[in-house]
């Protein structure tokens, strides 16, 4: 964490702070009032706990999560049609040759490497339910000299769809220093849409390469160790217990390499695959 508040601004760390002892401030409201606490609460039979600032850099909502499924079906097409279709299928931005990298067999690649990662990224539902996916997000400015008024003109539309909880909370926040309403994300400091009085400004996500599928090739004889370059690299193992109501907790096991989680293991044709992604990283890693 020390590395990471170092990344931000100098302010950053005691905002995060303020923001936290805010949200903490209203738990231990409901704990003397449970009445203030939302519906969901009540119905799941749960308590919300006390934030600390490290997690507010934890959640990583900023992170964009679907450059992987674009490389896998890229790998994919490729395997099975060649370059020139997959050139067809989706465009590269920018523009470039598409070549596969020295080693790398494709028929490795499937659909079911990408079954952990769907469940960490995608939504919880009940079953199969899968709420509706926003399709972007834009916004669109006017400059004052084509405008009646001769001041320009912002519109901002992030094209989220209707979730709860919502990842927008609408905010009104005025003292001394600024008077400023727009809306937020509710794990966020701030207002990220919204206006001053005196500007107005806007937020839309916009697709980058923040993600990277590695193929690894498995020893012979022991699955936990990894060739990286011209070494065997053992994996990092970390044992977590999630509690489940009304049975015993269950113990799962999560593998590292290097680079990031490993997602699926190939026992029979010694591969392993595994993610890396700005969003895992420490800040100072990417900036």
């Amino acid at each position: 964490m020390r590395a990471e508040w170092l990344a931000y601004g100098n302010e950053t760390r005691g905002i995060v702070e303020a923001f936290t002892a805010g949200i903490n401030a209203w738990i231990e409201m409901t704990v003397a009032d449970p009445t203030r606490l939302s519906p969901e609460f009540h119905l799941l039979g749960y308590l919300p706990e006390p934030w600390e600032a490290s997690d507010v850099t934890r959640i990583r909502s900023h992170g964009l999560y679907a450059n992987l499924e674009q490389e896998v079906a890229r790998a994919m097409t490729i395997r099975d049609f060649g370059p020139e279709v997959e050139g067809l299928r989706r465009d590269l931005s920018p523009a470039a040759d598409i070549t596969v990298p020295d080693g790398l067999n494709l028929d490795l690649i499937h659909e079911d490497i990408l079954a952990v990662y769907r469940l960490a990224t995608g939504p919880v539902g009940p079953g199969s339910f899968q709420p509706p996916a926003p399709e972007g997000s834009n916004n669109w400015v006017i400059s004052g000299k084509r405008t009646s008024t001769g001041r320009p003109l912002l519109a901002n539309d992030p094209h989220r769809a209707m979730t709860t909880p919502s990842l927008r909370q609408l905010v009104h926040l005025k003292c001394p220093d600024f008077d400023v309403i727009g809306a937020g994300e509710p794990q966020l400091p701030g207002v990220s849409i919204g206006h001053n009085g005196s500007v107005a400004f806007g937020l839309t996500i916009w697709n980058a390469d923040q993600e990277d599928l590695y193929v690894y090739e498995l020893h012979p004889e022991d699955p936990t160790l990894y060739r990286y370059n011209d070494a065997w690299v053992r994996t990092e193992r970390i044992v977590e217990v999630i509690q489940v109501r009304d049975s015993d907790p269950v113990e799962v096991e999560l593998e590292f390499t290097r680079h990031g989680p490993v997602i699926y293991v190939d026992r029979d044709r010694g591969a392993a695959f595994g993610v890396r992604a700005a969003w895992l990283e420490q800040a100072w890693h990417h900036t």
